[in-house]
């Protein structure tokens, strides 16, 4: 999907997280290069890659988890999923979900867990990007 919206004003926000069985342990820096082997990161991407965060209760209360070298949760990013939650309820069900967010920053009433399919959410997209 990077691909295709790379050319029009859609932007994917990645949160990393370990709240899931601890599948993210390591340090910003090393996910944010596991992640560069898959995608094109810097910035003229539309890919921004986040520190990482907690997406469900209890969120990040540790300070100083936002620098590349920091293995915690980046308590700054909080009310992100407290936002996004608050708008479309229910927790991340796993690693990997994604909330279509409209150019006003409000959600579409939608959050997609890991059993989505690309044409689903890339039909969500595109309908967003049609009332732009």
């Amino acid at each position: 999907m990077q691909k295709k919206y790379a050319a029009r004003p859609v932007r994917f926000f990645l949160t990393p997280c370990n709240q899931f069985m601890a599948q993210e342990p390591d340090a910003n820096s090393a996910v944010k290069a596991f992640a560069a082997k898959y995608l094109e990161l810097g910035p003229q991407s539309n890919v921004v890659m986040l520190s990482k965060s907690t997406v469900n209760e209890p969120r990040c209360a540790a300070a100083g988890g936002c620098t590349p070298d920091s293995t915690s949760c980046c308590r700054s990013n909080n009310g992100i999923y407290e936002y996004l939650q608050g708008q479309v309820p229910g927790k991340c069900d796993w690693n990997f979900n994604k909330y279509p967010v409209g150019k006003d920053g409000v959600p579409n009433g939608k959050r997609y867990g890991d059993d989505v399919y690309a044409a689903d959410l890339e039909t969500d997209i595109d309908a967003l990007l049609s009332e732009m």
